[in-house]
């Protein structure tokens, strides 16, 4: 295979009389040709360049790794940093699709996705539903990975080297995908030690970068939503830079467990749910006294602030 490993570049090409680079804070870097952003931030101190996880050049993010060609605005993003957060889950995403095809070798791979809710999902193609056992396996796997402390590899394909490598792959469902790109488009893959995906990044510099990590669940769902196609398992987790951080993410989400109002009515027995309504609560005797005295409360103060009731077909 000819793919060559890549560097991002900003700017058409490399400049030959120099590039200046714009910090945020009003300062300005010089250099005798194009740098990485990494190199940036070694250049700015070694403790900058320890911290950091990412970089954004005008308003996006990016590799440390990738190349600035030309004048550039940058921000060097540390673990202090929200945006860590999103390179870090989406570095994740490949952790745990790497550990399930270590585990489950049959497995095929369709899409990943993370989000600003501080978790990650990838969805696999698998014989079985995963079990809670497995899931438990998969994050003891991701752990043994994130020790192994692998390099995140940014590769540069053609459209029939992508198609021959996830052939040779079994992945069927990244074939369909690598289909869906314009043939005009630059196709990149990120490698992870065997594990390769399609795949635009940013991502981490290796996987040690990765302090923690949890997975959070396993659901259902269907090959590009289409219920005639493919049933796939979608596995939920979180990472973040460190323990301490994780820890207090998980806390959250007991809390907000906690409070969850489809939760809390029940066990007070305000209402019930059931599973072939599940956005309809069914009232109880004591959520239907308060609901009337809510109703109640409300029709008390149409009179004072000049409304009228009307009733409407339902």
């Amino acid at each position: 295979m000819s793919g060559r490993i890549a560097l991002d570049r900003f700017g058409a090409t490399p400049s030959m009389s120099g590039v200046t680079i714009s910090l945020p804070d009003g300062k300005t870097l010089e250099f005798d040709q194009a740098v990485t952003v990494r190199e940036v931030a070694e250049k700015i101190g070694p403790g900058l360049a320890k911290a950091a996880i990412a970089g954004r050049i005008r308003g996006e993010l990016v590799d440390l790794r990738s190349l600035v060609c030309d004048d550039a605005a940058l921000e060097i993003v540390t673990t202090r940093d929200e945006a860590a957060g999103e390179v870090i889950r989406h570095s994740a995403e490949h952790v745990m699709a790497d550990a399930v095809k270590r585990l489950f070798p049959d497995a095929q791979v369709d899409a990943g996705r993370s989000d600003h809710s501080e978790k990650f999902q990838y969805d696999f193609l698998v014989d079985e539903p995963f079990t809670p056992e497995d899931i438990e396996r998969i994050e003891k796997e991701m752990n043994s990975i994130l020790a192994e402390d692998g390099r995140f590899e940014r590769e540069v394909l053609s459209r029939a080297e992508a198609a021959t490598l996830f052939r040779s792959m079994g992945e069927e469902l990244k074939l369909s995908r690598l289909a869906d790109i314009p043939e005009d488009a630059e196709i990149t893959v990120f490698r992870h030690g065997d594990f390769a995906d399609l795949c635009r990044g940013p991502h981490i510099g290796h996987s040690k970068q990765i302090g923690a990590v949890k997975l959070l669940e396993s659901s259902g769902t269907y090959f590009r939503g289409d219920e005639s196609g493919p049933k796939l398992q979608r596995i939920y987790g979180t990472a973040f830079a460190s323990r301490k951080e994780l820890k207090a993410h998980l806390a959250r989400l007991e809390e907000a467990r906690k409070r969850d109002h489809r939760r809390v009515g029940q066990e007070l027995g305000l209402f019930h749910l059931d599973a072939l309504a599940p956005g309809s609560p069914f009232y109880l005797p004591k959520g239907m006294a308060l609901y009337n005295a809510l109703i109640r409360f409300i029709q008390d103060l149409y009179p004072k602030y000049g409304y009228r009731e009307v009733l409407t077909p339902q």
